[in-house]
């Protein structure tokens, strides 16, 4: 899913059977290929549930961190974790909020972007 906020391109994807490695070069791609985007990526990989949130050059110029966002989007599902602006990682406890975390990535960007301006 792909929709766009205040010029901020948001991309939620849930992908079974995927490992956190994966999901850090997926994102690595998606920054490199719109430097405009915010992505968010969960992926379960056996017993394990990982969120992976990416920022591209020009989002993060405008103050949002990916940081900022897994802790947000994260929590949601009962998880937590951290990294650096442009690139952030998470463990997911429930996985049966994911729907809800993935869908609350919108509001989050532009509660994000709101503080930064």
């Amino acid at each position: 899913n792909a929709i766009e906020v205040d010029g901020v391109r948001i991309v939620t994807v849930y992908l079974n059977g995927t490992t956190p490695d994966t999901l850090r070069s997926m994102m690595d791609k998606l920054r490199d290929k719109e430097p405009n985007a915010v992505g968010a990526l969960i992926g379960t990989d056996g017993s394990k549930t990982t969120l992976a949130v990416g920022v591209g050059k020009n989002a993060l110029a405008r103050g949002l961190k990916a940081g900022a966002l897994v802790k947000q989007i994260a929590a949601i599902a009962g998880g937590n974790g951290g990294g650096k602006p442009d690139f952030a990682m998470a463990g997911i406890r429930d996985t049966s909020k994911i729907d809800d975390a993935l869908n609350a990535v919108e509001g989050i960007v532009k509660e994000n972007l709101e503080k930064a301006n």
